[in-house]
């Protein structure tokens, strides 16, 4: 689905459960960094899921993005090449 590599970044909004969910753990599963941000802090079990898989994720709580979440997630990223994927 994605191209793989080491280099891809993305940031999920709605990863929690659902199509957002199983975005993130495929985009992990080709050697994406991962970001969920989601109002449901049922998306650290996500984030725990990749991790146990060897993948690497983070976990924000957000609201709305008029509160900039995603300049926070992509500040976990050492570039500005993070994709975003909603859902």
């Amino acid at each position: 689905m994605f191209m793989s590599g080491a280099d891809l970044k993305f940031v999920i909004t709605g990863g929690a459960e659902g199509i957002g969910s199983a975005t993130a753990k495929l985009a992990a599963r080709q050697g994406a960094q991962v970001c969920i941000g989601d109002i449901n802090a049922e998306a650290q079990t996500v984030v725990q899921a990749i991790a146990q898989a060897g993948g690497q994720a983070w976990f924000i709580k957000c609201l709305t993005e008029s509160l900039g979440w995603s300049t926070v997630a992509c500040s976990h990223f050492a570039d500005s090449s993070a994709r975003f994927v909603t859902s």
